[in-house]
């Protein structure tokens, strides 16, 4: 088997972006198991654990989180927004946090 893996390094770690395996069988993994898509209003910003309350979730913010539409984590609250993420573990991380009307 081989693996690919797209990476950047931030504030001296690093992180794999995309990672895409290459072997001669067929397996069928569901990554879509591993990802959300919520739309609605952010409450309850812990802006020490860089998170927020969505539709009675916690969400993370990390330094890969993409802001789109001039937000940013200190503007979230109170606002309609669309967060895309990835389950790692049993935390919800945003990938990309754009405003909605």
């Amino acid at each position: 088997m081989n693996v690919e893996v797209e990476y950047v390094t931030k504030n001296q770690r690093t992180v794999a972006k995309e990672i895409e395996f290459e072997d001669d069988f067929d397996f069928d993994f569901d990554w879509d198991d591993y990802e959300f898509d919520f739309e609605g209003y952010i409450s309850d910003i812990d802006s020490d654990a860089k998170s927020f309350k969505m539709k009675g979730k916690t969400i993370f913010t990390d330094a890969n989180t993409e802001y789109e539409d001039g937000l940013s984590f200190d503007s979230l609250i109170g606002n309609k927004v669309e967060v895309e993420g990835m389950i790692i573990g049993n935390d919800h991380v945003a990938r990309k946090i754009s405003s909605e009307d």
